[in-house]
């Protein structure tokens, strides 16, 4: 049944497949949804109906009459193709095969019913004629006689029409020894700080920054300055870092997270309503002096606005609302929900994005670790997981060439040891005096090759450690696209030979346009500060 006012025009096909074309009109807008429907004969059967995942997750309720159907994952894309400008694919599965109910909308209510009719433990829904670079809520119920089957509501978000530009940069030189044509836009603290004053300085109308700690007073008298032209700016920070930088004037409201954790995302958000201006900033560079000039960091700066929505949504919870000042309930580690789109298209490459400590990030992360058939490394402040530690090993002990740099190998809990004695190559990366070694970055498969190659690189604010998977709030990226691996590669095999001999690597002077399906480009005058 369709929800009142909603006409249907349905088709039958084979005998093991169903086609159902439903017309929507909705808020005098065209929704052209497409089911599609494999049938799958067979599955578990039983009287009980048990809760899988969490709220959030995927929420199961049966009303008991005895077949016990289950939905048993969330609603979801499965890769970058199941995500178009114009809608998305949605696919579930049940233990049992069971009728279909879609509901999706531009909120939270997903205004939208659809039913299905025919059964399938498989479940595959493409929605077309939605809005580019827009975030949509869907939630599936399956149905077996009286028994039901329901998930949390989940939000997805199609592709944007921005240029989906990825500009990667290194505040210390990168090796060119790998042979690989990939240049990052910058390797210099300087050009790192110069690139995010010439993004808060062609701001239109906001700015959303979630920040650790700033010691730039470049990059405050630029938001002062934006504030002054007209540009809405909220800022976020943690309320017991150092914050130099504000310590002046400042024309923006400010909120500080309390006691009970750390704020250590590290992004800026600009002009999220504009496909052609909306760009976000992330990596794990934190805004002291020492951060940007000193210490080994990464920063990304990508004009997407469909990845520029699921940060604001992110920041918006924190700030508790979506007005220039703080909400009155803002939320913070554990009191924030697993609330954005995970996977998008970015360039026609798959993208995933993680906040902690709602999202599960680690499992994310060990999840591409055990995608791994070729190669990992990784660079890192801190290494404290064991489920990292141990997602590393299984890769490790399956063939897979393993190398890493860890700065603090004498943590409470640091994982290093156990590294070493399972055979891994990982080294101490000791930069010297109060020089952090502060990436946290893994690339996996940036040399593999065929068809099923898969390179990846995860970078952002989230340490390898417990706190940032359960206390603090976080952010992540995983980006499945070889040019963006390679470039991460480079910056490793440079650390990787000072860490190895000891003195100052060949490092890459050549810098050029990429075509790379991912858009690189150049940043003017990379090298100077």
């Amino acid at each position: 049944m369709i929800a009142k006012g909603f006409p249907l025009y349905w088709m039958m096909g084979q005998t093991n497949s169903v086609l159902l074309l439903l017309t929507l009109y909705y808020n005098m807008r065209l929704f052209h949804v497409f089911l599609f429907f494999g049938l799958f004969v067979g599955g578990l059967y039983g009287a009980d109906c048990p809760v899988l995942g969490e709220l959030g997750i995927v929420g199961v309720h049966c009303s008991g009459y005895g077949s016990g159907v289950v939905i048993v994952d969330s609603p979801r894309a499965l890769n970058a193709l199941d995500i178009t400008q114009t809608g998305f694919s949605v696919r579930w599965q049940t233990n049992v095969a069971s009728g279909t109910r879609v509901l999706v909308g531009l909120t939270k209510a997903v205004e939208i019913v659809i039913d299905s009719v025919g059964l399938t433990a498989d479940h595959h829904v493409v929605i077309q004629g939605l809005s580019a670079g827009t975030i949509y809520y869907v939630k599936a119920i399956s149905i077996l006689g009286k028994d039901t089957a329901t998930t949390a509501i989940t939000a997805m978000v199609t592709a944007s029409i921005s240029s989906e530009e990825i500009r990667v940069y290194f505040n210390h030189s990168v090796s060119n020894s790998t042979g690989l044509s990939e240049v990052p836009t910058g390797v210099s603290g300087g050009v790192c700080e110069k690139a995010l004053v010439d993004r808060i300085n062609a701001a239109e109308r906001s700015i959303d920054v979630a920040m650790y700690n700033n010691g730039s007073v470049k990059i405050v008298s630029a938001l002062n300055a934006a504030v002054e032209r007209g540009v809405r700016v909220r800022y976020i920070t943690d309320k017991n870092t150092s914050n130099t930088s504000l310590s002046g004037v400042y024309l923006f409201s400010v909120l500080k997270r309390p006691d009970d954790g750390i704020m250590h995302n590290k992004f800026f958000i600009f002009d999220a309503f504009s496909a052609a201006q909306a760009w976000i900033s992330t990596g794990s560079m934190n805004l002291s002096l020492a951060q940007i000039y000193s210490d080994y960091n990464n920063l990304l700066i990508i004009q997407d606005q469909s990845l520029a929505k699921v940060y604001t949504l992110e920041f918006e919870e924190m700030w508790g609302g979506e007005g220039i000042n703080p909400g009155i309930s803002p939320k913070f580690g554990g009191s924030k929900t697993d609330n954005t789109p995970h996977l998008l298209n970015i360039g026609g490459h798959r993208v995933e994005c993680y906040f902690s400590p709602s999202d599960k990030t680690t499992s994310a992360i060990a999840s591409a670790i055990g995608s791994s058939h070729s190669d990992i490394v990784f660079s890192l402040l801190l290494f404290t997981s064991k489920e990292l530690s141990d997602a590393v090993k299984k890769a490790h002990g399956h063939g897979v060439a393993v190398r890493g740099l860890i700065n603090s190998i004498n943590e409470t809990g640091s994982q290093y040891n156990g590294l070493l004695q399972s055979g891994i190559d990982v080294k101490p990366y000791i930069a010297g005096g109060s020089v952090l070694f502060h990436h946290k970055y893994a690339v996996i498969d940036a040399e593999a090759r065929g068809i099923d190659a898969d390179p990846i690189a995860i970078t952002g604010s989230h340490n390898w450690t417990l706190s940032a998977e359960t206390v603090n709030d976080e952010n992540d990226l995983i980006v499945h696209n070889v040019h963006f691996a390679q470039l991460f590669l480079e910056e490793f095999e440079a650390r990787w030979c000072e860490a190895s001999s000891g003195v100052a690597c060949v490092t890459s002077t050549e810098w050029s346009e990429l075509d790379s399906g991912i858009h690189f480009r150049v940043y003017p005058n990379p090298s100077s500060d």
